[in-house]
């Protein structure tokens, strides 16, 4: 009998250090997956950023090219087209 107890309380140590392994592991996974997902949501800040400022500068540069296009169509002594 003290020889099955004493399994039994092996067993139930080994279970519990299996849990606490297995938890330990789960929160270091959980961790990385969220230390990931930060960086793919700061690297997607970066990009859309970087692409309203493209949009932005295009959108001068046209603003600017018809700017020049209506000063010259309409400078004086020219007709208009």
């Amino acid at each position: 009998m003290e020889s099955a107890n004493k399994k039994l309380t092996q067993a139930g140590a080994q279970v519990s250090k299996m849990l606490s392994d297995a938890r330990r592991k789960a929160d270091e996974i959980m961790d990385e997956a969220q230390a990931q997902a930060q960086r793919i949501a700061d690297q997607s800040n970066i990009d859309k950023a970087k692409s309203q400022k493209a949009v932005a500068d295009e959108a001068q540069s046209v603003r600017e090219n018809i700017q020049k296009q209506q000063e010259e169509a309409f400078r004086p002594g020219q007709e208009p087209p």
